[in-house]
């Protein structure tokens, strides 16, 4: 999946738009997020590392940066690792360890990719477990003293991005001049630093000329403007992805539309410092994602002819309702309402030593237990899951309580009206969406991603033969009319296993493997019978029969001597290819021949062929080709095998 995305952003942005591949080695099996003030450790071997975690990052560095499905650069985590990992020592973060770094960048998948300018980029240095490390290593956290640290464990690009550090980089920028001006070995690695972000640049641009690295004029009014509203609109309909019910058919026959008189009670989390980012640390200076009533407005403007009586509270209101201490008007507002909708962003309460956002978890206290402990009645009422963000965080339980559960991978505008148009089920729904797919399994959701791209045994398979009508002994291919499709309803991914097996007239079969692209797979074949072949297609342990049979044309061999012993156990002497160049042209013929085992085994080493008095071969299993130089030797060639075949 990472390497179509890559694909896709460079033809897309047609090679002007760079791609960064994050975080190496992966944030996977670290213990806690690195914004807090701790440096999660990861306790694991190298090749653990590699059969999981680096995988993804190693399939995108298969060579030059900016190639097709070659990332651009790649941004690395402020994680510690153990000295299971050569070069690491559980106390320093990759970011700032040169030993570590290089362990991971030396590594067969990416050290050809690095040699040829792969760019790396550092994660925020601004955040919890940076300062702590600063903390260690300085005594304080000091911005030039870390970039400066960063830049030497080979990080290319440094991310300064935190309120405050702008007001540091002057120094910082003086810092480095000084070290650049007094150390060599400063300056080799700022060098190569800079020479790294100009090549990217170049590759994106052509030239740094200015004109070149500024807005594009074609693109004014553009960008933004109308049709690229629509166009993004269409994209978050069209992405929009069932969970439950699991099919647009399954919302449309479930899923009532709210009708004039029920009431709507939304229940946001991007508002609340104690849902969503930032941390509440910050709450006196909160920016929160969309303000207050976000979606309430939106559902008054696009269906302001229709819309039931709507209400808004946030994560926090209805999580102090369910632990007993809410305001009575919050508690009303979720009783007397007939729709409950929820504005999911992420479940991440953090821990009581490293509090994150704790009312994250309001929506799974909901759907669990949360309403019988304070005797709320959600008895006729419908529930509805809007997941902008990771949708992956419901149990069986919890899910079961859901009437309506979408996920919408974004919680920009276009996906804010895309969840509203699902709930006041606008036409535009049954006509654009029903086509998303989780990008991984959702195990609780009975949603198996390994299932969901295999083979879809329904599908009618048919078969373009070229020749239509082969004859006996002439090689034909077979290719499937229409992309090989999954249960998911799109083709299956390319380099999918393709059986064809040919079953001929008299029974015996013969196998043929070919591998999809684009959903297409190609099979050649050589019929020795006429009468109609039959073609079997097994994919992925799935096996699909051809409706049409393969007519091949011709008659069969009189049978013979050589047939019957064939027939009793020796092998034939097929002729596969004999070329003559005649008319005047002196003839070049080249016969190639395979001399199958069973030819050995019947008639043992001292069998042999002739042409004329010429020539005396033994004949043994394996390919023998003979060049003639004249139309006598090739036509007395011919007729030999002719009656040796027969």
């Amino acid at each position: 999946m990472g390497v179509a995305y890559i694909e896709g952003v460079h033809e897309c942005g047609e090679g002007r738009v760079a791609t960064v591949a994050k975080h190496l080695p992966g944030h996977g099996r670290s213990t806690r997020a690195i914004e807090t003030e701790e440096i999660p450790l990861v306790d694991k071997t190298l090749e653990e590392l590699a059969q999981v975690d680096l995988a993804p990052f190693g399939a995108v560095s298969q060579g030059q940066p900016g190639q097709p499905g070659v990332t651009d650069s790649i941004m690395t985590s402020h994680l510690r690792y153990s000295p299971q990992v050569p070069g690491c020592d559980s106390e320093t973060p990759v970011t700032f360890s040169l030993p570590c770094m290089r362990t991971f960048l030396g590594l067969q998948d990416f050290a050809a990719w690095r040699e040829a300018d792969g760019l790396i980029v550092v994660d925020d240095l601004g955040v919890g477990a940076v300062k702590k490390y600063a903390e260690g290593r300085f005594g304080a956290y000091q911005q030039p003293d870390v970039v400066k640290d960063a830049l030497m464990a080979e990080n290319d690009l440094l991310l300064l991005i935190q309120p405050g550090q702008l007001e540091d980089l002057p120094r910082t920028v003086d810092h480095l001049v000084r070290l650049y001006k007094e150390d060599p070995t400063v300056q080799r690695r700022i060098d190569d630093a800079v020479h790294r972000i100009l090549a990217l640049k170049h590759r994106l641009y052509g030239s740094l000329e200015p004109t070149n690295v500024t807005r594009a004029p074609e693109y004014e009014g553009i960008v933004g403007g109308t049709d690229s509203m629509m166009t993004v609109d269409s994209l978050a309909t069209k992405s929009l992805t069932f969970i439950k019910p699991d099919s647009l058919e399954e919302f449309q026959r479930s899923i009532p539309v709210p009708r004039p008189g029920e009431r709507i009670l939304f229940i946001e989390c991007w508002d609340d410092p104690t849902c969503s980012a930032p941390k509440p640390a910050d709450k006196d200076n909160y920016p929160p994602t969309w303000p207050r009533k976000t979606l309430e407005n939106l559902a008054r403007k696009m269906f302001s002819s229709r819309v039931p009586e709507m209400q808004t509270i946030g994560f926090s209101q209805l999580g102090a309702v369910l632990k007993g201490n809410g305001d009575d008007g919050v508690r009303s507002l979720v009783e007397e309402a007939n729709w409950l909708v929820f504005a999911f962003l992420e479940l991440d309460p953090g821990s009581e030593r490293f509090p994150r956002f704790p009312d994250s978890e309001v929506v799974k206290d909901f759907l669990g237990e949360g309403p019988a402990r304070v005797g709320l009645d959600l008895r006729g009422k419908k529930v509805v899951l809007f997941a902008y963000n990771s949708p992956y965080h419901l149990d069986v339980t919890e899910l079961s309580n859901v009437n309506l559960f979408i996920a919408l991978y974004s919680k920009t505008e276009p996906s804010l009206k895309a969840s509203l148009k699902a709930l006041f089920q606008d036409q535009t729904i049954f006509r654009d969406a029903g086509n998303g797919r989780l990008p991984i399994d959702y195990i609780e959701a009975r949603y198996d991603l390994s299932e969901q791209v295999m083979p879809d045994p329904t599908q009618d398979v048919q078969l373009v033969t070229d020749p239509e009508q082969p004859m006996v002994g002439q090689e034909f291919t077979v290719r499937l009319a229409q992309p090989l499709l999954a249960r998911n309803g799109h083709r299956v991914s390319n380099g999918t296993t393709v059986d064809f097996t040919f079953r001929l007239p008299d029974g015996s079969a013969e196998g043929k493997p070919a591998f999809t692209a684009d959903g297409i797979a190609v099979a050649s074949f050589t019929s020795s019978q006429p009468g109609d072949v039959l073609v079997t297609i097994v994919s992925e342990g799935v096996e699909l029969v051809s409706s049409q049979p393969i007519a091949v044309q011709g008659e069969a061999a009189e049978a013979g001597p050589a047939a019957a012993a064939a027939d009793g156990g020796g092998g034939g002497f097929p002729l596969l290819l004999v070329i003559s160049l005649a008319g005047g042209v002196p003839l070049a013929a080249v016969v190639a021949v395979f001399l199958y085992l069973g030819w050995r085994s019947r008639y043992g080493d001292k069998a042999t062929f002739s042409v004329g008095e010429r020539a005396e071969r033994p004949l043994t299993g394996g390919l023998v080709t003979i060049l003639f130089t004249d139309m006598e030797s090739s036509t007395a060639l011919t007729q030999r095998l002719g009656d040796a075949k027969a």
